[in-house]
């Protein structure tokens, strides 16, 4: 009888322990290459143009003239035309995509060039 009591009694801290802790939770997001850290999201980068554009937000990054900054903005200007066939997918910094500019030029162009 004692053992059985200890039995049950094990079992119930084993249960109540359990339930102490909260659900799993993380920023983590699920994108076109898998779960990967919150800071980074998938972008497709148009090097024809030097343009990224967000998957999840939809924003775009572009320099409105060479030399010039970064801008982030959620529509083109007209006169930008982007050619999904002319386009890599790259997994970038959520703020800065453009930190990677050079390897993703390269990039784009070692592939384009096969």
């Amino acid at each position: 009888m004692a053992s059985l009591l200890r039995v049950c009694l094990l079992s119930t801290l084993l249960v109540v322990t359990g339930c102490a802790y909260g659900p799993y939770h993380t920023d983590a997001r699920v994108g076109v290459h898998g779960y990967y850290d919150s800071y980074y999201d998938d972008f497709y980068f148009y090097p024809d143009v030097s343009v990224y554009f967000n998957l999840r937000s939809h924003d775009y990054y572009y320099r409105p003239r060479p030399k010039e900054a970064w801008v982030r903005v959620d529509r083109l200007p007209p006169g930008l035309r982007l050619e999904p066939k002319h386009r890599i997918e790259v997994r970038a910094h959520r703020d800065r995509p453009y930190d990677g500019y050079r390897e993703h030029y390269d990039r784009y162009r070692q592939e384009r060039h096969r």
